[in-house]
């Protein structure tokens, strides 16, 4: 008797994380919101060089950000709200900067994380060093947008 009810409790247990599972793929949306904000702090002009959401062989010109205008913000949707990712680089006087936002849902058996984690980096790949940061700001809980900060000095 001892066996038919463990074995009927590790069922209905198995079964709840079915479903639990179930409800959280249902509740994820279509796309999710990459909000970036630039911070020019190198006190020189600075253009955007590449980017991984453009069409290849696109045209950059008029993508800028002044020295004089610090900061810059624009919203792109990334497809994927389990995992995707965004790069670009910034390029001025030989300092160049990639920048990279990320997020990615992790499941496991014990728990389920609803929400994807997110992450920012930046690292300098241009001939003259240069300082790049990366930070999430907003939305570490949010399956709906995310805020990332980057600063190039």
């Amino acid at each position: 008797m001892k066996n038919v009810k463990t074995c009927f409790t590790r069922t209905i247990a198995a079964i709840a994380m079915m479903v639990a599972a179930a409800s959280a793929q249902a509740a994820y949306p279509k796309k999710i919101q990459l909000n970036m904000e630039m911070w020019n702090q190198t006190g020189i002009d600075l253009a955007l060089v590449w980017a991984s959401w453009a069409k290849p062989n696109a045209d950059y010109t008029g993508y800028g950000f002044a020295a004089d205008a610090p900061t810059a913000s624009v919203s792109i949707p990334l497809k994927n709200p389990r995992n995707d990712s965004a790069s670009f680089r910034v390029s001025g006087q030989g300092k160049i900067c990639e920048f990279t936002a990320a997020h990615a849902v992790t499941f496991s058996w014990v728990s389920i994380t609803p929400a994807p984690e997110k992450s920012a980096t930046g690292k300098s790949i241009g001939t003259v060093p240069a300082e790049c940061t990366a930070s999430v700001t907003k939305g570490t809980n949010s399956m709906q947008a995310y805020s990332v900060r980057f600063v190039m000095k």
